[in-house]
């Protein structure tokens, strides 16, 4: 747990240090993936922190959980940032992860 919050951390002070001191017309395409990859890892070891707050360790049922709730604002994001975002995308977009959550939900269920 200790070294999942340190990952955190640091992920955080790189796009802080990423987004302080870079301008984005300057840098070459796959740097600007960089913060994508940057926020989604962030967001999946924080969601799973928080589904899995009672116990002391991460669980493959925590991480898939936090994966899959990162995915949706980072895909929401990218889209925003080319500029293919629309009200329609967002409602197909949330009930697709509103199906895939159940249906990792239910095979964390049948696994046991």
């Amino acid at each position: 747990m200790k070294r999942t919050i340190q990952v955190i951390i640091f992920g955080i002070a790189a796009l802080a240090i990423l987004f302080g001191t870079t301008q984005p017309a300057k840098l070459p395409s796959f740097v600007l993936i960089v913060p994508f990859l940057l926020i989604f890892l962030v967001l999946t070891l924080g969601i799973s922190l928080l589904v899995g707050w009672r116990s002391s360790t991460l669980t493959a049922k925590n991480l898939r959980i936090g994966a899959l709730g990162a995915a949706l604002p980072v895909l929401l994001l990218v889209l925003q940032s080319i500029g293919q975002l629309i009200v329609r995308d967002v409602f197909i977009i949330v009930l697709l992860f509103t199906l895939g959550y159940f249906y990792v939900a239910r095979i964390s269920v049948q696994r046991r």
